[in-house]
This record gives structure tokens, sequence and C-alpha cells, in this order.
């Protein structure tokens, strides 16, 4: 499994072809899904306008609203899968609940390039629990309480760290779970690579 972990894509789409490879003319399954329940969207665009200057081709797949068989052709198709930030018990319930969580779990278990973008990048760890004191869990009711996921890495990654307005959240998350989970915590600019059972934390050039 190839794994690309971060903060906010923007600021470190420049060490996607260090990551990948040739990205000219690559698919990349583009779901925006935790964005749905946030008032501020522009990092989305923002997202978007970065792959685009890769050279990459954006396909859109909102699996909040997209029947099951788009969400397969989509995600099987595409050459990356990329999953944008925003509240993150919302996106996980909206994976589960339309059938994608196990088809990206596939494909990435599979070999297929997983981006992760803050909410998308605290799914690929095998709980989000810990996301609680950044995100509000009331968007995610159908989870019923049930926060586990994807597992891709068995270390928690922690988003924004030390930038705002999340400085005091992440402070908050590693008092209260740093002596219980494995916190990698991020800013930012930095995005940690994962490659089977290798680990390291890049730091973009701005």
């Amino acid at each position: 499994m190839k794994l690309f972990l971060c903060s906010y894509f923007k600021k470190v789409a420049n060490l996607i072809p260090k990551a990948f490879g040739e990205c000219s003319g690559k698919k990349v399954c583009y779901i925006p899904t935790a964005g749905i329940p946030e008032p501020y969207k522009e990092y989305l665009q923002k997202s978007k306008d970065a792959f685009t200057r890769l050279g990459m081709e954006v396909v859109e797949l909102e699996v909040h609203t997209a029947p099951k068989e788009e969400i397969k052709q989509k995600v099987t198709e595409c050459d990356l899968i990329f999953v944008a930030g925003g509240n993150t018990f919302f996106l996980l319930q909206e994976l589960k609940e339309s059938g994608a969580y196990d088809i990206i779990y596939h494909e990435v278990k599979n070999g297929k390039f997983y981006i992760g973008e803050s909410a998308g990048t605290i799914i690929a760890c095998k709980d989000i629990e810990y996301a609680g004191l950044v995100d509000s869990m009331e968007e995610g009711p159908k989870l019923k309480g049930n926060y586990s996921s994807f597992g891709f890495v068995n270390y928690f990654v922690l988003p924004h760290y030390t930038c705002e307005p999340f400085r005091e959240a992440c402070e908050n998350v590693i008092k209260q779970y740093g002596d219980k989970l494995d916190l990698r915590p991020i800013t930012n600019s930095q995005a940690v690579f994962a490659d089977n059972d290798k680990f390291e934390v890049w730091t973009a050039s701005q």
C-alpha cells in the first residue's frame, strides 16, 4: 500500500510526483464528501486546482448521492483516490452507508495510491474517535458510536498540528490521547508518506 496523508493538500501538492511518479494524464478519483457539513469550502476548489496543475484529470465522486455502481466504476477506473477534508464523522458515515468504504478498502489494499487530506487522513487510521476533539461527532449519527475505520496504518496521524484554527484542539488531542495512541502530528506543510511498513514525514517547500 502507498499512502500520502496530509493536512492541507494545496500546501503539499508539489510532493505528489515524488510519492507517485509521473502525474500527467493520470486520473484522480476526487471525493469531497467530508466538506458537505462545513460552512467553509474554498479548500476543495484549491485541491482540485492543485491536481489540475499537476496535469491530472479530476473525476469527482460525491458518495453522499452517487449510486453504488457509479462509485465502483469511478474508484476502480482512476489511478489514485483522493479523500478531501471536512467532518471526519460525516465522511466515515457516508462512506459506510454508500458502500464506498468496502470498494476503497479493496482498491487500496490491492495497491491503488491513496491521498488523504485532514478528515481523509484520519479515516486511513484504524479508529477516528480521537478526532472528536476537533470535529463534531454529531455529524455521524448513523455510526452509532462505532468509529472503526480503514486501518491502512497502525498509528494515528493528527493533522493541522500547530496551525490555526486547530492549534488548541490538536493540543487537547495530545493531552487526552498522547499516552493511549501512537499519535503522529503533522503541520499544514507536512505529509506522511507510507509505503507498506515504511513511514516518512515530508515537508513541502513553500
